[in-house]
């Protein structure tokens, strides 16, 4: 099993947990992942990584931060861009293997030789634009100016 992690801060999209059914037996399930945590820093320095709606108390200096002071339009908004950012991903995976698959299976084997090539492809040329653009997301998100409690 891999790094424990709390609800919202892996960086898979998935996480499995195990349930025990009525007879016994040990179950493994996958479960959406929650939102992404929002950074709070506080006025004295500290910074914590809090979910959407939760509130934090600073250790330091007892400040409490609410993050629903955060619209909640605008961080459904975000989630949505970063959604879509992913869901482009997969749709591009998806229809090349939808593309290779019957290639290889129905007209001939020999085109197994273009797995090679469209790794590579998407290593070294469709990856790399896929980050920028979703590092850009990111970095182009909301700040949000929270006031202490």
């Amino acid at each position: 099993m891999g790094p424990r992690c709390e609800s919202n801060t892996c960086r898979r999209r998935f996480q499995s947990s195990t349930h025990r059914t009525s007879r016994g037996d040990v179950r493994r399930t996958m479960t959406p992942m929650g939102k992404p945590p929002i950074t709070i820093t506080c006025e004295c320095g500290e910074t914590k990584s809090v979910a959407y709606g939760q509130r934090w108390v600073c250790d330091r200096c007892h400040r409490a931060w609410n993050t629903q002071q955060i619209p909640a339009e605008e961080y459904e908004g975000l989630l949505r861009r970063v959604r879509r950012h992913k869901l482009e991903v997969v749709a591009m995976g998806a229809i090349a293997a939808a593309v290779l698959i019957p290639l290889i299976v129905v007209v001939s084997s020999g085109f197994v030789i273009l797995i090679p090539a469209a790794m590579m492809t998407w290593l070294f040329l469709v990856l790399p634009v896929w980050r920028r653009r979703y590092r850009r997301t990111a970095r182009e998100a909301p700040r949000w100016e929270l006031h202490p409690e």
